[in-house]
């Protein structure tokens, strides 16, 4: 036996180190030769085989028989690195796509600390190369072998033996009709951000028309300076219409309605988009069929529940808290949470090592040496799955357009913890109500939602329409209107969408090259 075969075995607590620094060695001739960087302007275009290396990379690792401590320091090294130098990418044919990017990084990110330090699979699992594909990749409602379904109970039906399940025509019928609303929906939000208001959501100098002086999305001419400059340029209201005179009530009154209006309509953008994206896929993966074994988990019509809440089921009625915790869309739930649910366990180490968790042993700790630790849990969930959607969205401006971009949408989170701490006497107020008071509670509950996330949305908004992810084409083909003809930089072409007569039978998702 050598040296360090018995230095091993008698110091085990070395392998981590040595695993880590073995990863990290391996790593560095990468990172070195990558030409991007996080503060790279102009940005590089983004490859799908970067995209796909951390994945592979997080996949392989919970797959290989390695033992469960050592797998983060091995993974992590390269993983990390992967997204250092993707955080310098972005696309060169779609803002939107640029966005994606960062918010791909960080939710993966996000996931490996999930799967490989906060709540990892146990020390058996996967027990399969698919099954660590789906643990690796699983979102709020994908897959049932690690994921809980939640279906809602509109669709939820009692059979004649008294079993509740959901009642798969009602499920199709249901789906299909919300992916024609949300397509009709999306084609008309199309139309009236880049006709009808295109002053506010295709900021002046942004690109569209050849006559119009453009901004490059990338190179370094443009920066801080210059969009804050375009930023006080008098945006013109919905089809240039004439605007009252200033310092009246009327134009006080018709600024608030207007600005109002945008935040609103941009809001239902992202609800259609999500939206959309979760029918198309639940309709081409439900319509393989039942399958058993992992695919039951992608194919089943259980794992693919509502993306947002419905306001039948009270899910946007609880303030600022029930609105982001029930009534928005919980794709990034279990990665926001499993910090909170690392550092503060519901459940003793000793009640599940000796099989007696319930919720009578749980409550019994949460409530022991004068309840901190509930305490604590409620003050995490308040605060860190805000945070790290702050980081999230941060992300996706960043490689959406150039660095040192997002810090609106970064404020937008951090504000929401304040917005639940204020409202905190309102909904107290309202639960010890009854009758007509308690009704009065709950519209103002209501109003007051609105008036907190339409305030503090500016700064996220701002972000979106100056990094330009409101030029996109939504829809294979749009019903109204004509197709997209935003341009851009890139390379030293302009580059910009197909007209729909030029895209063909795909509508204007076709790209066009211009010299």
């Amino acid at each position: 036996m050598t040296t360090i075969e018995t230095s091993l075995r008698q110091s085990p607590a070395l392998l981590p180190g040595l695993a880590l620094l073995l990863s990290t060695v391996l790593t560095a001739p990468f990172l070195a030769r990558c030409p991007s960087h996080p503060f790279s302007n102009p940005k590089h275009p983004a490859l799908l085989h970067h995209l796909l290396l951390p994945q592979l990379i997080s996949t392989l690792t919970l797959y290989a028989p390695i033992p469960r401590r050592l797998k983060p320091y091995l993974a992590f090294p390269p993983i990390f690195a992967c997204y250092y130098t993707l955080l310098g990418t972005s696309s060169p044919i779609s803002p939107p796509t640029g966005y994606a990017i960062g918010t791909f990084i960080a939710f993966h990110s996000f996931k490996c600390l999930e799967l490989f330090i906060f709540t990892p699979p146990p020390e058996r699992r996967p027990t399969g190369f698919w099954d660590a594909v789906g643990l690796s990749a699983n979102m709020r409602g994908i897959g049932e072998e690690f994921c809980t379904p939640l279906p809602r109970e509109r669709d939820l039906v009692v059979t004649e033996s008294g079993e509740r399940k959901i009642d798969r025509s009602r499920w199709w019928r249901r789906r299909i009709i919300r992916l024609l609303v949300v397509w009709i929906w999306l084609d008309v939000l199309t139309w009236w951000m880049r006709y009808a208001d295109a002053g506010y959501y295709t900021p002046i100098r942004l690109g569209m028309a050849e006559s119009v002086e453009k901004v490059y999305l990338f190179p370094g001419t443009r920066n801080a300076a210059h969009d804050q400059q375009m930023a006080n340029v008098t945006v013109p209201l919905p089809f240039d219409l004439e605007p009252p005179l200033e310092g009246t009530w009327t134009r006080t009154g018709v600024d608030a309605a207007v600005y109002t209006l945008r935040i609103l309509l941009a809001g239902t953008a992202i609800i259609g988009a999500i939206t959309g994206a979760q029918c198309a896929i639940s309709i081409v993966l439900a319509g393989l069929g039942e399958i058993t074994g992992y695919r039951k988990g992608w194919c089943g019509i259980e794992a693919w529940p509502d993306t947002f809440g419905h306001p039948q089921e009270g899910d946007f009625g609880y303030g600022i808290r029930g609105f982001w915790s029930r009534g928005w869309h919980q794709l990034f739930r279990r990665v926001f949470i499993a910090p909170v649910e690392w550092a503060f366990p519901r459940t003793s180490k000793k009640a599940v090592a000796n099989g007696t968790t319930n919720k009578t042993t749980n409550e019994k700790f949460l409530s022991s040496n004068g309840g901190w630790r509930r305490s604590a849990r409620k003050l995490g969930y308040s605060i860190v799955p805000f945070f790290l959607s702050s980081l999230l969205h941060f992300l996706g401006v960043w490689t959406a357009s150039l660095p040192n971009r997002g810090w609106g949408a970064f404020q937008f989170f951090l504000l929401q913890p304040l917005g639940v701490f204020i409202e905190t006497p309102l909904l107290q107020l309202r639960s010890s109500s009854t009758g007509t008071r308690r009704q009065i509670l709950k519209v103002m509950v209501y109003i007051w939602t609105v008036t907190w996330l339409v305030i503090t949305a500016r700064g996220f908004f701002e972000e979106y329409r100056w990094s330009g992810l409101w030029w996109t084409e939504p829809v294979p083909f749009r019903w109204i209107g004509e197709g997209g003809k935003l341009t851009w930089r890139w390379g030293g072409q302009w580059m910009r969408w197909a007209h729909g007569a030029e895209g063909g039978i795909a509508g204007d998702w076709g790209i066009v090259f211009c010299g």
